[in-house]
């Protein structure tokens, strides 16, 4: 069956020519001004990359819910700040915005807490692949108990979170997907795409 790939709000060009390269088969797909039931239910995996709070109305973020709660659809929510974190604040998590002045070396700040999730270790690569990315973002704690931490940084504060009642995976910075540390072609050369392409392996196969 043909994978349907929907992007939402902001699209980055090289994040969509990865997404092509990994999946040759994905109808990838901007969404139109307003979201539906019978039009999200078309789609495997919706992507939200660094949408403004004021993106979604209230009936499509129930929507949304719904469909990763209920009709087994994946997510990827790339968060930013207080004022880039819809689908995050709708599903219970508080974005505490950057941290300019403490975030210098991921390798010192940022933790993996859960080492064998496939978005650390599967077919693109192990580890820690963002070692060369400052995360600047962060949820605050204590996460709601719908939550598992997947990674933080040093000041103990979640920096991607899975949810438990469904395949969605919320992350406090859109930085690792942007065209800065995404590659420009279809490889997998950098980092970012290894930790770009087990986000999608993960999203869409079992694992």
């Amino acid at each position: 069956a043909v994978l349907c790939v929907c992007l939402c709000v902001c699209v980055y060009t090289n994040l969509a020519h990865h997404l092509l390269s990994l999946l040759s088969d994905a109808w990838i797909q901007h969404f139109p001004n307003t979201i539906t039931e019978s039009d999200l239910n078309q789609y495997d995996l919706l992507i939200v990359a660094f949408a403004a709070n004021p993106s979604f109305t209230d009936t499509e973020l129930n929507i949304i819910y719904d469909w990763v709660n209920n009709q087994g659809g994946a997510l990827i929510a790339f968060e930013d700040s207080q004022d880039y974190s819809p689908i995050g604040t709708f599903f219970g998590l508080t974005h505490g915005g950057y941290y300019f002045d403490v975030i210098e070396n991921l390798n010192s700040t940022f933790i993996i807490d859960e080492p064998n999730h496939p978005i650390f270790n599967h077919v693109f690569g192990t580890g820690n692949t963002l070692s060369n990315y400052s995360w600047v973002g962060h949820y605050d704690m204590p996460l709601p108990n719908d939550f598992t931490i997947l990674a933080h940084d040093s000041t103990l504060d979640a920096t991607i979170v899975s949810y438990n009642n469904g395949k969605a995976l919320f992350l406090t910075d859109e930085g690792p997907v942007n065209n800065s540390f995404l590659s420009p072609g279809t490889g997998i050369t950098t980092p970012a795409d290894i930790f770009f392409g087990n986000l999608i392996s993960w999203a869409l196969f079992k694992n």
